[in-house]
């Protein structure tokens, strides 16, 4: 029995945590990141352990994770996307160290070592740098928005006041008119006279005859 549009939309609800962050065409991609991640840990796992395949496969999952994030760039952030692709591209390079050691391709491994921390490194840092960019950026426009909004034209908010409270006298009156007129009491004599001293016109006053 397929769910009606109340349970699908419960449903949508529930798990909409999982799906916020991508853009709506992409709302599958979690499910393709679990799974590239369940590659890369429990897959590993029972693929020839010790043996250079093992890391060999490694470097083509880590490959083709860095090739998605690249193509498709999922997030509705521009920044997720870069701070994504530098995290693969970490896990890329650490899995082609490890081949590299597995298969003994490292003729000075000192000189390896501090290579392959560089590179491992860099992403982080680059994401970091990313990241403090993100949120300078948003700070100066939250900044800029309060400076427009403190300088803002007096007149602009004087009027904005006005009509305001014009709005609220005029609010006032229809309630009290139809609070009044439930009662089957005489709206026109009800209106409050505090509302009346505020500007409000009175309701149907007959206007006197020109002379």
């Amino acid at each position: 029995m397929l769910p009606s549009g109340d349970e699908v939309m419960k449903f949508a609800e529930i798990f909409r945590y999982v799906i916020d962050n991508y853009e709506p065409e992409f709302w599958w991609f979690e499910s393709f990141d679990f799974l590239r991640r369940l590659a890369l840990t429990g897959l590993m796992v029972v693929l020839v352990p010790g043996s250079a395949l093992q890391s060999f496969i490694g470097v083509l999952i880590a490959l083709g994770g860095l090739i998605a994030y690249l193509q498709w760039k999922p997030f509705v952030e521009d920044t997720s996307d870069w701070v994504a692709v530098c995290c693969q591209l970490s896990t890329f390079f650490v899995f082609l160290s490890a081949l590299m050691i597995q298969v003994n391709a490292v003729a000075h491994r000192n000189g390896f070592a501090a290579v392959l921390s560089v590179v491992t490194l860099m992403p982080a840092f680059i994401s970091m740098c990313i990241g403090y960019h993100t949120c300078r950026v948003a700070w100066m426009d939250t900044a800029e928005d309060t400076a427009e909004a403190e300088f803002e034209d007096p007149g602009l908010s004087i009027v904005r006041e006005n009509e305001m409270a014009r709005r609220e006298r005029e609010r006032e009156i229809e309630e009290e008119v139809r609070r009044r007129s439930d009662e089957d009491l005489d709206p026109e004599s009800l209106i409050p006279v505090s509302l009346l001293s505020r500007g409000a016109p009175p309701l149907d006053m007959e206007q006197p005859d020109a002379p």
